[in-house]
């Protein structure tokens, strides 16, 4: 059975709640993760951080073409479907990132530059340069921290994850 699950930790509803006065997703936008077969049995964890090209409304476009914001610099394209059907086939949980790899990389440190480009692919990302230092957390926050957080309620239940970093 294909079970959906939202994410109920604490950073979900702080991702909505923004810093300061900066909110980067507004209550109709979805949640910074995609969560499935929480309660599977498999011992593994599928974690695709690169899942999804969507950028909060807020953003706008990040300066960036229609075309750009489909090719490989904002997502990892087919890996979503690739890792569903993985986490299927093992009944595993599996843990997926809804936003662009373009508005914070939570594949790498936020305490790296590079977690928030300015350049993708010989590709400038207008809407990346010069950010305050809240919208720098705000990003973190709302993205990154809440997809750790998962991680950590999977690790929490019993099963083992290399991935929170």
């Amino acid at each position: 059975m294909n079970r959906r699950y939202v994410v109920d930790t604490p950073h979900a509803t702080d991702a909505k709640a923004g810093v300061g006065d900066y909110r980067l997703l507004e209550n109709d936008e979805p949640l910074p993760v995609l969560a499935e077969r929480r309660g599977g049995r498999s011992s593994f964890v599928i974690v695709v951080d690169h899942a999804a090209s969507r950028i909060p409304r807020r953003l706008g476009t990040l300066g960036l073409s229609a075309a750009d914001r489909e090719r490989h610099i904002a997502w990892d394209i087919g890996a979503l479907a690739v890792a569903l059907g993985v986490a299927g086939a093992l009944d595993a949980a599996l843990i997926a990132q809804n936003y662009s790899r373009l508005v914070i990389d939570c594949n790498r440190n936020p305490d790296v530059a590079s977690s928030i480009p300015t350049v993708g692919e010989h590709v400038d990302i207008p809407g990346n340069v010069r950010l305050s230092p809240a919208e720098v957390e705000a990003r973190v926050t709302a993205l990154r921290r809440a997809g750790t957080a998962w991680v950590d309620t999977v690790e929490s239940a019993g099963l083992p994850c290399p991935c929170n970093s």
